[in-house]
């Protein structure tokens, strides 16, 4: 369509859109200016009555366009004209179409979404082998020669987003990724890239790449955190040690074995509370062996093993809890598992991720995180009642032994700790209402309003999957040999399967192993995979490592 006032052209795209990247690349090579109007595919806003007006397919790019004869994109040599039509069409008709939104979400529903990025994969792959013995006696600077035609516009916004959204191995086609590095240098490619349109996501969950921009800032505050913590450690020692009930052992009576019943608690929850902290900082919470997939599905019954059509079929809704994939990382991942964008990694049974102790909280150190709050709270009280004496002193008109320094510091350090304590008092409660619920931070926002929580087991077995069964170990960082054969989740996942679902009906168990394959099975199936001995009950909190 010739536009009606001069030559000014109106683009209909969305920012991500390969197709409208290339018109924007064309039309900035050719000095076109134009009118940007986004259609977003993700809202639905191509099957407005208005786009249908103007494409009736719903797709986009739409151009409002007239001819413009300087910088033209086919070439007067009649072979190398020929061959830009050529490889415009490979890349239109029998690469795009096969991982178009639309088709990916068709094969999403009807096979999963493991099988949706080996659909892409597969097909981009043979579209760009067939592009490269195409191009290799032939190209030049770019794809044809050394000027920029139209294969040049139609592949360079493909191999960017097979690069970056389908991780495919430009290793493997080194024509195409030389004329690619050639490509991506040029002012106008740059301009026509997705990241530089009006409409591109700036923050917020809706594009994975977008998301926690400030990602980098939060790893680099990782070792002030703890520089933080041990300077409010050392101020509440000075305090409480050196300044106050330090040379009150002296004095003598009571006052002194008051003193020494202080120190002594003081310096235990000390040990307990330091001991708690660096096990969280330390401990992996738990990552996923790359490359693996489920071998059986516990509703079919037994563990049969899945073969490839079966596994195929598995249900990828949102709703199933145990077949589910991580776009950010590309693969699988079992359920109870969350994407920390922070770390950059899938984490298992993620609670969520904590600045202060500069790690995530999951499966393998979530016991120690609540011991850490546990003992927090603890030694923040017992040092605001141990300085409250002196923090009234501060405010009467009774001298204060010692100098305006140590004054100074007890009265920050009674501040400091009267604070932690309030705050740590708010999230100890919601955690220990978490644990007997038998869910996460991020589970208990995602469920919401569901009636009946499927792990839910009761209190008491929804305490012991956290804190383990052997009592003795409940109020330590660490676990009985007992139930870390119990608990192989909290042992290394590279050399051990590991467990972490429990149904209210039935166990479920999950195996992950350096091979990357994964089972799930009733307490029944397990024992005949394992030949150990089947539990008491199939309520039991069982779990078993098996080593390789």
């Amino acid at each position: 369509m010739a536009a009606k006032d001069g030559p000014k052209l109106v683009l209909y795209s969305f920012w991500q859109s390969s197709c409208s990247w290339r018109v924007r690349f064309a039309l900035n090579l050719k000095g076109i200016s134009y009118e940007y109007k986004a259609v977003n595919l993700l809202k639905g806003e191509q099957f407005t009555p208005e786009f249908e007006k103007l494409n009736p397919l719903h797709f986009v790019p739409v151009l409002v366009d007239e001819k413009y004869p300087h910088t033209p994109l086919l070439p007067a040599d009649p072979q190398h004209k020929a061959l830009n039509l050529q490889v415009a069409s490979i890349v239109s008709s029998s690469i795009q179409p096969l991982h178009m939104l639309s088709t990916l979400k068709y094969l999403e529903e009807k096979v999963g979404p493991q099988e949706q990025l080996l659909f892409a994969q597969t097909n981009v792959e043979k579209g760009f082998l067939a592009l490269e013995k195409l191009l290799k006696d032939i190209v030049g600077k770019y794809a044809t020669g050394d000027e920029v035609y139209m294969a040049d516009v139609f592949m360079a916004p493909r191999i960017a987003v097979a690069t970056e959204r389908f991780k495919i191995d430009m290793s493997k086609f080194p024509t195409l990724s030389r004329i690619y590095e050639s490509l991506k240098a040029l002012p106008e490619f740059l301009a026509a890239s997705p990241e530089r349109q009006p409409d591109a996501v700036k923050s917020g969950t809706t594009m994975a790449w977008n998301v926690f921009k400030f990602c980098t800032v939060l790893r680099g505050l990782g070792s002030i955190m703890i520089l933080l913590v041990l300077g409010v450690v050392g101020v509440t020692y000075y305090s409480v040690v050196v300044t106050n009930y330090g040379p009150a052992l002296l004095d003598g009576g009571l006052h002194s074995l008051l003193s020494a019943v202080v120190l002594i608690l003081f310096h235990f929850l000390l040990v307990m509370l330091l001991w708690s902290y660096f096990s969280v900082v330390l401990t992996d919470p738990g990552s996923v062996p790359p490359n693996w997939r489920p071998t059986a599905d516990e509703e079919r019954g037994e563990a049969d093993p899945l073969n490839d059509s079966e596994f195929n079929g598995l249900p990828s809704d949102s709703s199933n809890q145990r077949i589910r994939y991580c776009r950010k990382c590309n693969q699988l991942k079992p359920p109870r598992c969350h994407h920390c964008s922070v770390c950059g990694r899938c984490v298992l049974k993620m609670d969520h991720h904590c600045v202060w102790v500069v790690n995530c909280v999951g499966a393998q150190n979530y016991k120690y995180f609540l011991l850490f709050l546990f003992y927090t709270f603890l030694e923040t009280t017992l040092v605001t009642l141990a300085l409250l004496s002196n923090f009234l002193t501060f405010f009467s008109d009774e001298e204060f032994p010692g100098t305006p320094g140590t004054l100074a510091t007890t009265f920050i350090s009674f501040v400091l700790n009267l604070a932690f304590a309030l705050s740590v008092l708010g999230f100890l409660i919601m955690h220990i209402s978490l644990v007997t619920a038998n869910t996460t931070t991020i589970e208990a926002y995602e469920k919401k309003t569901t009636p009946k929580w499927r792990y839910d087991l009761g209190r008491k077995k929804n305490f012991e999957q956290v804190f383990g069964t052997d009592k003795r170990y409940w109020f330590i960082p660490a676990y009985s040999d007992e139930d870390l054969q119990r608990m192989p989740a909290l042992e290394d996942t590279e050399a051990s399967c590991i467990v972490l679902l429990y149904s209210y009906r039935q166990v479920e168990f999950m195996f992950l192993e350096a091979r990357g394959t994964i089972c799930l099975g009733s307490t029944k199936s397990l024992s005949k995979m394992t030949k150990d001995k089947k539990p008491e009950t199939s309520e039991n909190l069982w779990r078993v490592a098996k080593k390789k």
